[in-house]
């Protein structure tokens, strides 16, 4: 598994004062992330959790451009973006051909594993009642289909809290093929 930038500083300056502090043994940044992993099982546990302090927990998403935050902009919108409201969830994750599909559909998958901080700080921003950037989804360059561009950890959130429909954020010029391929028999 690879660390993006962010994750890894942030994993070496944890090193860091580890080493520093001289309290805790020391972990590389790829023991750190591993250590951040979590089961399926876990996740259930942690949402059960998160549910039983708030019943009604949703993910509030961001349905305007305008509303989204100027630096999560930069990290997380495509180029020319847009959102497209009320995707069915499982027509999108049957449209998806960079197999993602198992992770969302598979509780009992054993080497699937999403980050339990990650799932942790959705849970929060829903039971804050804060703003979710949606998925980001494109074409598949390839393959008749789409891609989880960013967002899986959000979109496996909503899953999770039943919600049958999301936002997806898409390039603005790509918007008339993604809808095709959303409304093709092929997908349903």
């Amino acid at each position: 598994m690879n660390l993006d930038d962010k994750d890894e500083e942030l994993a070496y300056q944890g090193f860091l004062k580890l080493v520093e502090d001289k309290k805790k043994p020391c972990l590389s940044g790829q023991e750190l992330y591993l250590k951040n992993l979590i089961s399926f099982k876990e996740i259930k546990e942690l949402f059960n959790d998160h549910i039983i302090e708030t019943p009604n927990l949703i993910l509030n998403w961001h349905q305007n451009i305008n509303s989204i935050d100027s630096t999560d902009k930069e990290k997380y919108l495509p180029e020319y973006p847009i959102i497209i409201k009320n995707i069915n969830v499982s027509k999108l994750i049957n449209s998806f051909v960079d197999g993602s599909q198992e992770a969302f559909y598979s509780l009992n998958y054993e080497n699937e594993r999403f980050r339990k901080d990650r799932i942790e700080n959705i849970l929060m921003l829903c039971r804050g009642n804060k703003k979710i950037i949606p998925p980001t989804i494109q074409v598949h360059p390839k393959f008749y289909g789409l891609n989880l561009q960013d967002g899986g950890h959000r979109m496996f959130c909503a899953i999770q809290l039943g919600q049958r429909t999301i936002p997806i954020l898409i390039n603005k010029h790509e918007k008339e093929v993604i809808e095709f391929i959303l409304n093709d028999l092929r997908t349903i």
